[in-house]
């Protein structure tokens, strides 16, 4: 019986893997199914090919032999391309949610496990490549290009919109997020220039047409490596960040969802950079400089932890350094994986994340959370003592882990090289108060609230309360 023809003929794949007979596998299966296939046995060779040529996927394995796994690949990849434009699949043993996050979060567009399912695989490829197509402008109808200038229809739940473009396959109704620059939004917001892009969003320099002022619209970017839980976790951003009236966290002014079914948040447009980039430019911070961000940085978790709310993802990238007509202004921002939990929990005990999924990124997370205990503002307490390390010292407390099993036995076991030897100049009370920040036990730890003081009075630094919401008095 004659053979289908393929759906992508000419499509061009490269299959990255150091075994052979994984390699031989994938190159007589998918020549055989009309694909052009590339092979590559290292993450170096991977790069050079990628370099010289023109593929429309790339099959990337995870563990390799030399100095670049498939994560060091995919990193530089997403430097050169987009997950729009080289969509990257990785292939690999390892089944746990932890590597699966890290490989998603790291602009991976999709994930599947050996040993290999051919017709898995096979399905998996050509969505990616359906969804090439549909995002290539050159391909799409003009109309696709244009989002309606007219009043919003009423916002459906962000999972339905999902589901739908599931469904759809993402076809000719669907443009690239880049498309989206020059185009209004519910005519009210006139999306200017893209200014930050990550494996699941991209953040847009808006003019608010009402009010004729700048703000930032982050835009969900909804491709076939989207889930319910990313949609979700989306939105429980907007709702929750919105509970959050402080003048040391980003304002969320608006949600709603585009016409061509992105979900989109609206927030004050903040200049500056964030705290991430000043420790790469400077290494190590004074211990003013450090109470000058740690004091509002506390001030807003503990309005947080009163609320019943856990930010989960708290370290220097999220801290933001914000240049206002009045000057210098710290704040936190993205709160797109906090939790409630305690009294503040929903009814139905809803999560954003289950079977042993990972939320957060993995340097930053307290002990208990590697552990899937329970857990509450305390955890936030240890990613802020792990950034207070990297401020004062200039590294992470945990270096050398080679996996994520041996990252999360050094959170759970291990103790952190004592800043006493890495900064011996740092007062006693300095080093003793981010221990008890890295303590293992949750009880162990200070409150956020107590924070500020404490590292004031070890410093011998003043600190003016009255800015402060939640800090107390002395």
């Amino acid at each position: 019986m004659a053979q289908p023809a393929p759906e992508h003929p000419l499509a061009r794949i490269l299959v990255v893997d150091d075994e052979a007979r994984n390699r031989d596998l994938l190159d007589r299966w998918l020549t055989r199914e009309g694909f052009q296939v590339t092979l590559a046995t290292s993450g170096e060779e991977a790069l050079l090919q990628i370099g010289g040529n023109n593929f429309d996927l790339v099959l990337l394995d995870i563990m390799m032999p030399g100095g670049q796994s498939g994560l060091d690949v995919l990193a530089v990849i997403r430097e050169r391309h987009g997950a729009a434009e080289l969509p990257v699949i990785m292939i690999t043993a390892l089944s746990d949610s932890a590597t699966t996050v890290r490989a998603l979060e790291s602009g991976a567009n999709d994930y599947v496990t050996k040993p290999i399912d051919l017709p898995i695989v096979l399905a998996r490829i050509q969505a990616q490549l359906r969804a090439r197509e549909s995002r290539n402008p050159t391909d799409a109808p003009a109309a696709a290009l244009v989002v309606a200038a007219s009043p919003s229809p009423p916002v459906r739940a962000l999972h339905e919109v999902l589901d739908e473009r599931m469904r759809a396959g993402f076809g000719e109704g669907f443009a690239g997020i880049e498309a989206l620059t020059g185009q209004v939004l519910a005519a009210r917001y006139r999306l200017e220039s893209m200014v930050g892009r990550g494996a699941f969003g991209a953040v847009f320099r808006a003019t608010q047409l009402g009010l004729q002022r700048q703000v930032a619209v982050k835009v969900l970017m909804l491709n076939l490596s989207s889930t319910a839980e990313h949609i979700s976790r989306f939105q429980r951003e907007a709702v929750l960040t919105c509970r959050i009236r402080h003048p040391n966290a980003v304002e969320v002014m608006d949600v709603d969802v585009t016409p061509g079914g992105h979900p989109y948040l609206v927030m004050e447009l903040l200049e500056g950079r964030t705290l991430a980039d000043e420790l790469k430019e400077r290494g190590r911070l004074p211990l003013a400089r450090c109470l000058e961000i740690l004091a509002p940085v506390a001030d807003v978790l503990a309005e947080s932890h009163a609320m019943g709310l856990v930010h989960r993802d708290l370290k220097p990238a999220n801290i933001f350094i914000h240049r206002g007509k009045l000057g210098e202004v710290v704040k936190v921002v993205d709160f797109g994986l906090a939790k409630l939990v305690g009294d503040a929990a929903e009814p139905d005990g809803e999560q954003l994340t289950h079977d042993g999924r990972i939320c957060g990124t993995p340097s930053f997370m307290a002990p208990e959370r590697w552990d899937e205990q329970p857990y509450d503002g305390s955890s936030d307490v240890y990613s802020l003592g792990i950034t207070l390390y990297i401020m004062l010292a200039g590294r992470l407390p945990f270096e050398g882990a080679r996996d994520f099993v041996g990252m999360a036995m050094q959170h759970l076991k291990d103790a952190p090289t004592p800043l006493s030897e890495l900064c011996p100049e740092l007062p006693p009370g300095i080093t003793s108060l981010v221990e008890r920040c890295l303590a293992k036990r949750p009880e162990d730890r200070p409150a956020a609230a107590d924070l500020p003081r404490a590292f004031a009075s070890a410093a011998g630094l003043d600190l003016d309360l009255r800015p402060y919401r939640n800090l107390g008095t002395p």
